[in-house]
């Protein structure tokens, strides 16, 4: 799918875009309405927390939806060896597509050993799954960026994520910056975090590159679509 023609692609072809995210505490009568719309939506996945899998997994069994969950929110500053454990005993648990958070305090302090060697880790000990690396983008000046973002590419992580969505979200530069980065290498980019307003910017972070938007109402975002094109906007 390319991000060039997605102003004329149809709502529910958008949806492949847009990966639903359950990080926060839901009820699981909400959890369960937002997988119903996952795949009304047609959405690429869902994200749930260990405990929640019973409640996703069978409603997204058999929809082509992906099952998806993160760790070492939000700083990602547990050692490399734990991060490669709950790695591979999120993948037993029938996960396809993990996303962890890079050492951020390692990062800011210039220890990039420390995050090369989670990275690695990480990726051998679930070298199957669509891994993808968290960056935190919104705390990092393009230098650190710009290193994080080679570590990533270097040792094969499907997705460099810019951002977890419990702080800020990235910046249009930010974005653009990353996708420069990972463009032709074969890593995609995953944008999490859009600030309001979510929809127009949703879409302009995928125009400027992004692959997947994470969001805990990307719903919101793809019904927007409709405001937008009647607005002449998009």
């Amino acid at each position: 799918m390319s991000n060039s023609d997605i102003r004329n692609m149809s709502k529910h072809d958008l949806g492949q875009f847009f990966e639903c995210s359950h990080v926060s505490f839901n009820p699981k009568e909400k959890i369960i309405e937002n997988c119903n719309n996952a795949i009304k939506y047609n959405l690429a996945g869902v994200y749930c927390n260990p405990y929640e899998v019973p409640i996703v997994k069978p409603i997204i069994e058999g929809t082509g939806l992906f099952l998806g969950m993160s760790f070492a929110f939000p700083r990602g500053i547990d050692l490399p060896d734990v991060k490669a454990y709950n790695a591979l005993r999120i993948q037993e648990l029938g996960v396809t597509n993990i996303d962890f958070v890079m050492n951020y305090r390692a990062a800011k302090e210039g220890n990039w050993d420390i995050v090369e060697e989670e990275v690695e880790k990480v990726r051998n000990a679930v070298p199957e799954a669509i891994l993808k690396m968290i960056v935190e983008c919104c705390e990092l000046n393009d230098e650190q960026l710009i290193k994080a973002v080679q570590i990533g590419v270097k040792n094969k992580v499907d997705f460099i994520k810019s951002n977890t969505g419990q702080l800020k979200g990235p910046s249009f530069h930010q974005v653009k910056l990353i996708h420069s980065l990972v463009k032709n290498t074969g890593v995609l980019l995953k944008v999490s975090g859009v600030q309001v307003p979510k929809p127009q910017n949703a879409f302009i972070y995928i125009l400027a590159g992004a692959r997947r938007i994470g969001s805990q109402n990307p719903f919101e975002m793809l019904d927007g679509i409709d405001e937008l094109r009647e607005a002449g906007i998009f």
